[in-house]
């Protein structure tokens, strides 16, 4: 059992990874963009919460104020917030937003990787809780601001290219248009190409 929470806790993320990848490559191009783009502006704002709530409050891991082994070797440090736990959580947040039913599924990796990183003693239910909600929050807030960007992009790149694809007016065009149709005389003109001399 110690070697299944150990797998766990150091591992079961990278399979959150594998799996969030293959839903990216089925998506059409446009959601392609979407997830992208919620990925990088959530993945920042998730990265600076968990440096600032690591910066407010220490947290010491329980093998180390309880002077026991952890289930695997870990450092020392501050507990909190936990970085498996705020991976996969975003990760899971972020499939969800394209699909939900493999985002439960995500979800119920990260409630396992928190699960076993409290019970293998590298962590407390603090830890993880806190990191859990540092990446909903990140991928709430980056979510509407990743659609906003994409689609003012899609938006810009059509109207360029509707402006590409109109034909330019040249000046022998423009001569062709002040003729009256039919006749090879300028619109509005006279035709003396009849008169007789007197």
């Amino acid at each position: 059992m110690h070697t299944i929470i150990a797998v766990v806790a150091q591992y079961a993320v990278y399979l959150s990874l594998v799996i969030a990848l293959a839903v990216w490559l089925r998506l059409p191009r446009a959601r392609k963009w979407e997830f992208a783009v919620t990925a990088v502006i959530g993945g920042a704002l998730a990265l600076g919460l968990m440096a600032l709530g690591g910066a407010l409050y220490h947290d010491t891991r329980p093998f180390v104020a309880e002077h026991v082994a952890p289930l695997f070797p870990h450092a020392a440090d501050s507990g909190f917030p936990s970085d498996h736990t705020l991976l996969a959580m975003f990760v899971a947040m972020c499939v969800l937003f394209s699909s939900r039913r493999w985002g439960i599924v995500l979800l119920a990796i990260t409630a396992a990787v928190a699960w076993a990183r409290v019970a293998a003693l590298v962590h407390r239910p603090i830890d993880v809780i806190a990191a859990a909600a540092f990446s909903v929050v990140a991928a709430l807030v980056a979510r509407p601001l990743a659609l906003w960007i994409t689609r003012r992009a899609r938006r810009s790149l059509t109207l360029d290219s509707r402006q590409s694809c109109l034909p330019a007016l040249s000046p022998a065009g423009a001569g062709e248009r002040d003729r009256a149709p039919g006749d090879g005389t300028p619109a509005g003109g006279e035709d003396h190409s009849h008169e007789r001399p007197a």
